[in-house]
């Protein structure tokens, strides 16, 4: 009889087993046929509301996958329409098709439950997926009374959600929801410390969501644009959007030479880093301060040659970089250069350069010697003394 009982249980087991790791990869037969088996009996689950698949229910699963007829049945076999997953989630909240939202909708589903981050179900269409819309169930939403004055727990309404995925329909379909939803979000970002739409959008590289947010008023609070100018120099990271922001965020009256709490300002930070060549570049055409100074009394130059990026170096000698300027220790930029040969070597120089680079080399080779020479001179006289 207890090997019978065994038997059933690792066999029922290893059902379960394999049904979710189906599920896991995208085939929703399974849910099919556990619904089946429910209906008709022969195999009756303890509980609908039971989180069986990674942590979800079956009427999660079949709406996340949008099998419409799975929801419908699990529905009227008496499935709370809002049972919660492990991140305190509804099905309408992993959703992802309409038609499937319409029937959760359809059997009660609260349309503005918020789960265990705050958000709720316009809070992630609109944050939506790669490669979906989900126009049509925010229409939804919206038809249902959704509402868009709700914030998650970071302070985040829906439409901060749009705007950080950089849609730009869903931002316009939002704002003609509420006429007064433009004075709102600008009234909002005043009271708190919640971020601008046109921030967000930059943030993430939605430059054009950027540029229609700004000229549909709303603005960025007070020090963001230093924040994501600062932000664009300090990643290693090349590609033209980056490139793109900088330019915009000049363009539109940003100060090339705000410094940040070191005194760097962005020229010190961007010559950190060889891929940010065409940002150096900008920069300097925009007429940042080639010779700043920071709090370590150093100016670009000095970060470039430190950082070893030869062409960063050479642009900013191009602009006029003082060679001749020396740091609190008295020493000059080519002081720092670990080894001259190297930079030599590299061909971008010009002739000048290349022997200023040489009387370097030579006078560091004749302190060296020297230095030699005056230890050993000590050490015999130790000797003599000894």
């Amino acid at each position: 009889m207890i090997q019978k009982r065994q038997l059933f249980l690792l066999e029922y087991s290893e059902r379960w087993q394999a049904a979710v790791s189906r599920v896991l990869k995208g085939d929703t037969e399974p849910v099919k046929e556990i619904v089946e088996d429910h209906e008709s009996g022969k195999h009756a689950m303890a509980s609908l509301r039971s989180r069986c698949i990674d942590g979800s229910t079956l009427l999660h699963v079949a709406a996340y996958f949008g099998e419409d007829t799975c929801v419908e049945r699990l529905l009227k076999l008496s499935v709370d329409t809002d049972v919660l997953d492990y991140k305190g989630a509804t099905p309408l909240q992993r959703c992802k098709d309409a038609k499937t939202m319409q029937i959760l909708l359809k059997y009660g589903a609260d349309v503005n439950w918020k789960d265990n981050d705050g958000n709720t179900a316009l809070h992630m269409m609109c944050y939506g997926e790669p490669g979906e819309s989900m126009m049509d169930c925010i229409q939804l939403l919206l038809t249902h009374k959704a509402s868009i004055r709700k914030s998650n727990k970071k302070g985040l309404l829906p439409i901060h959600c749009a705007a950080m995925q950089g849609r730009q329909d869903v931002l316009q379909l939002l704002i003609e929801s509420d006429p007064k939803e433009r004075e709102l979000i600008n009234e909002n970002m005043t009271k708190r410390d919640t971020p601008s739409l046109p921030f967000l959008a930059l943030m993430n590289g939605h430059l054009e969501s950027a540029k229609w947010l700004i000229s549909n008023m709303f603005h960025f609070t007070t020090g963001e644009d230093v924040e994501l100018l600062f932000d664009m120099v300090c990643s290693k990271d090349r590609n033209d959007s980056k490139m793109h922001i900088v330019n915009f965020l000049i363009r539109h009256g940003l100060n090339v030479n705000n410094c940040d709490k070191n005194g760097n300002s962005p020229l010190h930070l961007a010559v950190l880093y060889i891929e940010n060549y065409d940002i150096v570049k900008l920069l300097l055409s925009y007429k940042a301060e080639v010779n700043a100074v920071n709090k370590d009394l150093n100016t670009p130059l000095f970060t470039a040659i430190k950082s070893s990026n030869f062409h960063g170096a050479k642009l900013l000698m191009d602009y006029g970089a003082n060679l001749d300027y020396q740091d609190r220790e008295g020493l000059t930029a080519f002081d720092h250069i670990k080894n001259i040969d190297d930079w030599i070597a590299s061909g971008i120089f010009s002739d000048d350069i290349n022997e200023l680079l040489r009387a370097y080399d030579l006078r560091e080779s004749i302190q060296l010697v020297r230095q030699v020479a005056d230890r050993i001179k000590i050490m015999k006289q130790h000797k003599g003394n000894g």
